[in-house]
C-alpha cells in the first residue's frame, strides 16, 4: 500500500508537493473565523437569557409588558448588537469576551449609521426572509389553486433570496476574507 501511494506521488504536480506540509496550525491562517462565530453564540446566548426572562415575566407572573413580541424582536438588536456595539467600538458581548469586533474597511471605529446598516442587513432583512418563507410554504397547504401559483412564485422568490444571504453567511463564518453583502454595504467588516 505504501509503494503504491509513493508511486502515486509522481502523478501530483510539483507545485503541489512542494508545498508546506506541516501538521502545525496557525490560528490566523485558519479559514475558520472562530471568534466570530464563537462571539455570534454568545451573543444569542444572552438573548435567548433576556427572552426567556421576558416569556417567564409576561406569561407566568402578568407582567405589564407589551405581549407583541414583534417589539421584543427590535428591542434585542438594539439591546444586544446596535447598543453595545456603539457604545462598546464595534464589539458586541461576544465581541468583548472573544475580542471580536465591526471596524471600518480601513480599521477605524465603525460609526453609528455604519453599524445600522450592517446590523439591519443581518437581522431586519436576512432573518425576516427566513419567517417569510416558512409562512409561505406553510400557507401553500390550504389555499386556492388560483391563489396558489402566486404563492409559488413568491416562494420561489424569497427562497432564492435568501438561498444567496444563506450562502453569503456561510462563506462569512468560515473564510476570513469573505465580507457579507451588508458589510460591503456599510463599508465595515470584523476584525
Amino acid at each position: 500500500m505504501g509503494l503504491s501511494g509513493a508511486g502515486c506521488l509522481h502523478l501530483i504536480p510539483n507545485q503541489w508537493r512542494n508545498r508546506d506540509h506541516s501538521t502545525r496550525l496557525n490560528w490566523q491562517e485558519h479559514p475558520i473565523n472562530w471568534r466570530r462565530i464563537g462571539a455570534l453564540v454568545i451573543d444569542w446566548l444572552a438573548i435567548a437569557a433576556f427572552d426567556t426572562v421576558y416569556f417567564v415575566l409576561v406569561k407566568h407572573f402578568n407582567w405589564p409588558l407589551p405581549h407583541d413580541f414583534r417589539w421584543l424582536y427590535l428591542a434585542d438588536i438594539i439591546l444586544f448588537f446596535i447598543g453595545p456595539a456603539w457604545c462598546w467600538h464595534g464589539k458586541t458581548i461576544g465581541g468583548r469576551l472573544l475580542n471580536s469586533q465591526i471596524v471600518t474597511i480601513s480599521g477605524h471605529q465603525a460609526n453609528l449609521w455604519q453599524l445600522l446598516i450592517h446590523y439591519s442587513g443581518l437581522y431586519l432583512i436576512g432573518l425576516p426572509l427566513l419567517f417569510l418563507d416558512l409562512w409561505l410554504f406553510n400557507r401553500l397547504g390550504n389555499v386556492p389553486s388560483a391563489t396558489l401559483n402566486r404563492l409559488d412564485v413568491y416562494l420561489v422568490v424569497v427562497s432564492v433570496i435568501l438561498l444567496i444571504i444563506s450562502y453569503d453567511l456561510l462563506l462569512a463564518l468560515f473564510s476570513r476574507s469573505h465580507q457579507l453583502w451588508c458589510e460591503k454595504l456599510s463599508r465595515t467588516t470584523v476584525k
